[in-house]
């Protein structure tokens, strides 16, 4: 590669217009985020993209430039004397392009903005359908189309381009999608208030041998999950009824109709007072984050979405419930 003293002066401002256009914001922004947390992991973390997308986008942008950026080593990256030159002039050029996407005025609106959103029943449930009324309210000229489905449909629908961003479950990766981990939680056991397990603090399969259980059907991962913790365990498993609903098992271990092995997070309803939840070993976790397509830059619909999400998460729901993914 050439070196950058020798083919340009010390900004991107000297840069030919050929050579400008060729620039990705996507990899200023990549190459910014390295430079800041000193690797690409912590670029990753940053951007909420995979650290392979940060290499991709490093290397197409050392590419464009004709320069090389970061000399590594065992895995680590160190800024070049030409990526030192550039620092100053990439953070400037990304502030202005802030700017420029936030507009002028600090008390800005998402006016006419669409917000393109797909989520599982899961995470409308308990984490968007709650904050729904104050985002809406708070941004009254924003455009909102919302697609309910299953984290494969969630997937689907990004890559067809009919929505922006996703919620779903990270369990299961797709080709070209990105995942930005929010929340975990694990499972616990859901009883009638006298039933005899609520005698003991931690529920294991042995402990449910006896009891006609409550599940989510097939289609779920997390019921082929159970039933490998059961054959593992040499336990019989005693299905008295599936559904697809989590608020169904809830009715359904009130209804007397057995126990549950369901999400924690499905325990958030005052609803369920009248009944009792154990921690269920060996633990069963879930995990849920935002989904995008792959090095594709979030509007400021998205990201404003994303913004209240946290907050919400951070504010309202008990640490003892989900462990938040800053």
């Amino acid at each position: 590669m050439r070196n950058l003293a020798n083919a340009y002066s010390d900004s991107l401002s000297s840069l030919t217009p050929k050579q400008v256009s060729n620039l990705s914001l996507r990899g200023l922004e990549a190459f910014h985020s390295v430079v800041e947390t000193g690797s690409a992991t912590g670029a990753a973390k940053l951007m909420g993209i995979s650290q392979p997308a940060i290499s991709r986008l490093l290397k197409q942008l050392e590419e464009d430039l004709g320069v090389m950026l970061f000399t590594r080593k065992r895995g680590r990256l160190t800024p070049t004397q030409e990526a030192e030159r550039l620092r100053e002039d990439v953070a400037s050029t990304l502030a202005a392009v802030d700017r420029i996407r936030l507009g002028s005025n600090q008390n800005h609106r998402l006016e006419g903005t669409p917000l393109r959103l797909a989520v599982t029943p899961m995470m409308y449930q308990y984490v968007l359908l709650p904050i729904l009324p104050k985002l809406l309210a708070s941004e009254p000229e924003l455009v909102f189309t919302l697609e309910i489905g299953n984290s494969d449909a969630v997937s689907d629908w990004l890559l067809r381009e009919q929505v922006e961003i996703g919620m779903a479950s990270l369990l299961d990766r797709h080709p070209g999608i990105e995942a930005e981990p929010l929340i975990s939680t694990s499972s616990i056991c859901l009883l009638p208030k006298d039933h005899p397990l609520t005698k003991l603090e931690i529920i294991r399969p042995e402990n449910l041998a006896p009891f006609e259980l409550v599940t989510m059907t097939r289609r779920f991962s997390s019921r082929h999950r159970i039933e490998q913790i059961f054959r593992k365990a040499k336990i019989p498993l005693k299905i008295r009824a599936e559904t697809n609903v989590a608020g169904t098992m809830v009715d359904l271990v009130r209804a007397g109709s057995g126990v549950a092995i369901l999400n924690r997070l499905s325990w958030l309803s005052l609803e369920n007072r009248d009944l009792m939840a154990r921690p269920f070993q060996p633990a069963l976790r879930h995990r849920y984050g935002f989904l995008i397509v792959a090095d594709r830059s979030l509007t400021l619909a998205a990201r404003t979405f994303k913004a209240y999400i946290h907050e919400y998460i951070r504010n309202t729901i008990p640490d003892e419930y989900v462990e938040l993914h800053p």
